[in-house]
């Protein structure tokens, strides 16, 4: 699904320098692209409660962080945020490449210097960032439809195989054993194992046996062809 100019994104930015949390939203308002909503601070541990109360689209994320470091909320967000449920980009300092390939493998989706921070460069960055987010939330959605209706198929087809397998059944009074070996009337296991109904009435030999007079009654009525 394409991203939307009506709606509004959110943006959690993580960076200890008010200045620079001014200039990102700065840049950011200038997109033509999208609209953007923000909360920030410069912790790791607000960060982290601000994901859960806030759930941001993208988080504009600092290396060097007062109680931490950048790596160190990327590696607590993980169990609880993976790459489809928010983005992050890391901002970093020049020649700091060790630090971007290590948040790239940790799942950060993009990264930008900070000393090269343009307003229309943080908006492709962010832009893409969020639509990555939004096609691996929709991968995510699929795999979830395939995953629950491959059990369905399973079920259903374990289902089959009970049926269409051997039923011990009672030579004389026609009960059948279950797989938890109790013996159930032909019709109550049937229908607890398959979606069909029964309705209750007499074959003509059992009606004759059982009641002879009225199938006599019966055939003095029918005319004879």
């Amino acid at each position: 699904m394409p991203l939307s100019m009506s709606a509004c994104y959110r943006i959690l930015i993580v960076d200890d320098s008010l200045d620079d949390r001014e200039i990102y939203k700065h840049h950011l308002a200038r997109s033509r692209q999208l609209r953007y909503v923000y909360k920030e601070t410069d912790r790791v541990d607000a960060a982290l409660e601000l994901c859960r109360e806030f759930h941001p689209d993208c988080i504009l994320l600092d290396y060097n962080l007062p109680d931490g470091s950048g790596l160190d909320l990327l590696e607590r967000l993980a169990p609880e945020f993976p790459p489809h449920a928010v983005s992050t980009v890391m901002l970093t300092g020049q020649g700091n490449e060790e630090i971007i390939v290590q948040a790239l493998k940790m799942g950060a989706a993009d990264y930008i210097s900070k000393g090269r921070i343009s307003a229309d460069g943080l908006c492709r960055i962010v832009y893409r960032a969020i639509e990555k987010r939004s096609l691996l939330r929709n991968l995510h959605e699929e795999q979830q439809e395939k995953d629950q209706l491959i059990v369905e198929l399973k079920e259903a087809l374990a289902q089959v195989k009970r049926l269409s397998g051997l039923l011990p059944i009672c030579s004389n009074c026609k009960k059948v054993r279950d797989d938890k070996g109790y013996w159930q009337q032909v019709e109550v296991y049937i229908g607890e194992h398959s979606e069909a109904d029964f309705s209750h009435g007499f074959c003509p030999d059992c009606m004759k046996a059982l009641y002879p007079g009225i199938v006599e009654k019966i055939s003095q009525k029918t005319p004879e062809s």
